[in-house]
């Protein structure tokens, strides 16, 4: 498996404020985005084909002026089909520059960075739009203003994936990595932290 899969997350890190981050993931699909060879490929965590496209991610489409070999990337988003909109979760190469070594911190700058400095869609690219998600410090008053309403993101929260700041990109499953599922689904997060760090976030992840 070439994605990071996160641990089911029961109880709070005690560093959870000095040494993690949060991302409010989207309901979708997980997948891995290769673009490659004048191409660009999504594929599900069991290696199935989801879309083939032409993007404007480097090395993503045939009008690319760069290397098309050379310039490969690779990304680790969350699809929704409803939107054609591919989130990018997190980064493990760009242009041919593989960064699963570097820490949470800066595969999260490189990602925001890099994404920016895409050439803006041509007609042939521009069928799947590319976003990167935002990543939230653990402190206190994040947490607590972080979702007060969950249309703020533009898209309906699936969960909170937590990340640990200094962890590298790891393939498989790892405890660096935490996941706190809305098994509601928009009818309220039911499971909460004993942490009054936590709590407020958890609350109100999707109530409506």
């Amino acid at each position: 498996n070439q994605i990071m899969h996160a641990e089911q997350m029961s109880e709070i890190p005690i560093d959870l404020e000095e040494n993690w981050h949060v991302v409010v993931c989207p309901i979708g699909k997980r997948c891995i985005v290769i673009s490659a060879k004048g191409k660009t490929v999504s594929r599900l965590r069991n290696g199935c084909e989801l879309n083939r496209f032409e993007s404007p991610l480097p090395a993503g489409s045939s009008s690319y002026k760069g290397n098309k070999t050379s310039d490969y990337c690779i990304l680790d988003c969350i699809y929704d089909q409803t939107t054609f909109t591919y989130y990018v979760l997190d980064m493990m190469c760009w242009k041919g520059h593989p960064i699963y070594d570097c820490d949470t911190e800066f595969r999260f700058y490189w990602l925001n960075t890099k994404l920016a400095e895409m050439d803006a869609p041509s007609q042939n690219t521009s069928t799947y739009t590319f976003t990167p998600l935002a990543a939230y410090t653990c402190d206190i008053e994040q947490l607590s203003s972080l979702i007060p309403i969950p249309d703020t993101f533009g898209y309906r929260p699936d969960g909170l994936l937590f990340f640990n700041k200094h962890t590298q990109y790891v393939l498989g499953d790892t405890p660096l990595c935490g996941w706190h599922i809305n098994s509601a689904k928009c009818r309220g997060l039911d499971y909460s932290f004993s942490s009054k760090i936590a709590t407020p976030l958890l609350q109100n992840v999707c109530t409506s």
